[in-house]
């Protein structure tokens, strides 16, 4: 497993880029939520469980890379100018950890 466990994953968007070297290719979208979310006792609605901070963001990107064996390099970042979005980045490049 490659994401790291104890969290909900939803593909919301996904679109293959074909393969180069061996290597499958692809672009996804992910909401990644808390497992065993609470749900209202009024409704059976489950509250927005997602990651909702940077902070939260940022710790789930630590345990990927732990669990991946990668390490990400960010190139650059945008302010949060939308009320949705919490953080945003581009043209990551992954590393992969070799022993």
């Amino acid at each position: 497993m490659i994401l790291p466990p104890n969290y909900d994953y939803i593909v919301c968007e996904y679109e293959s880029l074909g393969s180069h070297g061996g290597e499958e290719r692809f672009f996804a979208v992910l909401r990644i939520g808390w497992q065993n979310a609470v749900t209202s006792s009024d409704s059976d609605v489950t509250s927005d469980a997602g990651i909702s901070t940077a902070a939260e963001a940022e710790y789930w990107l630590q345990q990927f890379e732990t669990v991946s064996r990668t390490n990400w390099r960010v190139d650059k970042t945008y302010p949060d100018t939308h009320t949705k979005l919490i953080f945003k980045v581009t043209v990551c490049r992954c590393s992969v950890e070799r022993k």
